[in-house]
């Protein structure tokens, strides 16, 4: 397991085949390198710091991440925060 952080409240953490990030104490977004696809977690939208964290993570706006959740490309949603 790598961890790194990304700035303030926000960290990366490298574990397996994913990567999560974790915005203040919630994995709110991870990202599977073997599909090269992103899944986000209840609280991902929580907050504007944290929908700002993970907009800055993928390099997507919360509105896309909306629209490409809804379309079933490359973002899909989970409704329980995984277990690391």
């Amino acid at each position: 397991m790598k961890v790194k952080i990304l700035g303030s409240n926000s960290l990366e953490i490298e574990f397996k085949d994913k990567r999560y990030l974790q915005s203040y104490k919630s994995i709110v977004a991870s990202f599977d390198r073997t599909n090269f696809t992103y899944t986000v977690y209840p609280m991902w939208d929580y907050s504007r710091t944290t929908a700002k964290h993970v907009s800055q993570w993928t390099g997507y706006s919360s509105k896309e991440i909306r629209r490409l959740i809804k379309d079933g490309v490359k973002f899909k949603y989970e409704d329980k925060e995984p277990e690391l």
